[in-house]
C-alpha cells in the first residue's frame, strides 16, 4: 500500500471496516481517519451501532475529524436508539462536530434513564452555550450520579448562568470532591465574590475535608484576599489541607 494515493488506499481499506474481527476493524476506522477519507463516513456512522466499544469510540473520533454538515442528521437519529451507549456517542460526536443547531435534540437526554448519557448531555449544552438548556441543568445538579452533578456545574458556568448561583452553593460542601470543585469555579467565575467569604469561612473548618476543599476553591479562583488565611494554614495539622493551601498560593504566585 505505501505506493498507493490516499484514495487508493482508502478503497483497499474499507473492506476491513466490516471485517469479522474487531480488531481489524478498530484499526480500518484509525486507518481512514488518517487518511482524511470522507467518502468512508457512512461506513463510520454505522459503526457506531458496532458491538465493540473500541471499534464504536474509534469511528466516533474519526467522523469528529471527517464529518461535515452532511453527517450530522443521521447522528441525530442514534439519539433515540434504545442501546444507551450509542446515545451517548451519538452526543460526543455531534458536540465534536460542533453542531450547536442539535442542542435542542440533545436537551431532553438530560432526563436520560442512563447516566453516561445525562454526563454527555450535560457537557454538550455547556460546549454549545445552550442557554434554554439552564432550567434543566439546575435540576441536573440534584442528579444522584456526582459526574453529572459536575458536568451540570461546568455547564452553568459556560452558558453564563447567574440566576443558578443559588442552586450551585451547596454543591461547595458536596460529598464528592469533584463537584464540589466544580461549583466552586462556577460560582466565582459567575461573578459572585461572596462565595469567597463563605470559603474562608469553610477554610476554619472543624473539619478537615471542609478546609481542604476551601483551600482549592480559593486558589482555583486567584482569590488574593484569602493569602494570609491560606499562609496561616501551611501549618495546618492536616496534610492535605497544608497541600491544597501551598498549592493554592502557588497558583495566586506568592512568593
Amino acid at each position: 500500500l505505501g505506493i498507493l494515493g490516499a484514495a487508493e488506499m482508502t478503497q483497499e481499506i474499507l473492506p476491513l471496516l466490516t471485517d469479522m474481527d474487531p480488531f481489524v476493524r478498530r484499526r480500518a476506522v484509525v486507518a481512514v481517519g488518517r487518511l482524511r477519507s470522507r467518502e468512508a463516513v457512512p461506513q463510520l456512522v454505522r459503526l457506531l451501532l458496532d458491538d465493540d466499544e473500541e471499534v464504536r469510540d474509534s469511528a466516533a473520533e474519526a467522523i469528529g475529524k471527517l464529518g461535515g454538515k452532511s453527517t450530522v442528521p443521521p447522528i441525530v437519529g442514534l439519539l433515540k436508539e434504545k442501546a444507551p451507549y450509542v446515545r451517548r456517542i451519538a452526543i460526543l460526536v455531534l458536540t465534536s462536530l460542533e453542531a450547536r443547531s442539535q442542542a435542542p435534540e440533545i436537551l431532553p437526554l438530560l432526563s436520560d434513564d442512563n447516566e453516561e448519557v445525562r454526563q454527555a448531555a450535560a457537557m454538550a449544552m455547556g460546549e454549545f452555550r445552550h442557554r434554554p438548556a439552564e432550567a434543566a441543568l439546575v435540576d441536573a445538579l440534584k442528579d444522584e450520579h456526582a459526574r453529572v452533578r459536575a458536568k451540570a456545574a461546568e455547564a452553568l458556568m459556560k452558558i453564563d448562568a447567574k440566576n443558578s448561583i443559588p442552586a450551585l452553593r451547596p454543591l461547595f460542601l458536596d460529598e464528592n470532591e469533584s463537584v464540589s470543585q466544580a461549583a466552586a469555579y462556577a460560582i466565582t467565575r459567575l461573578g459572585n465574590r461572596d462565595a469567597i467569604g463563605e470559603m474562608l469561612i469553610h477554610l476554619e473548618s472543624d473539619e478537615e475535608e471542609i478546609r481542604r476543599r476551601a483551600a482549592w476553591g480559593l486558589g482555583m479562583v486567584r482569590a488574593k484576599e484569602a493569602i494570609p488565611a491560606l499562609q496561616g494554614h501551611l501549618s495546618d495539622p492536616n496534610e492535605y489541607v497544608r497541600a491544597r493551601s501551598a498549592e493554592a498560593l502557588g497558583r495566586l504566585k506568592v512568593r
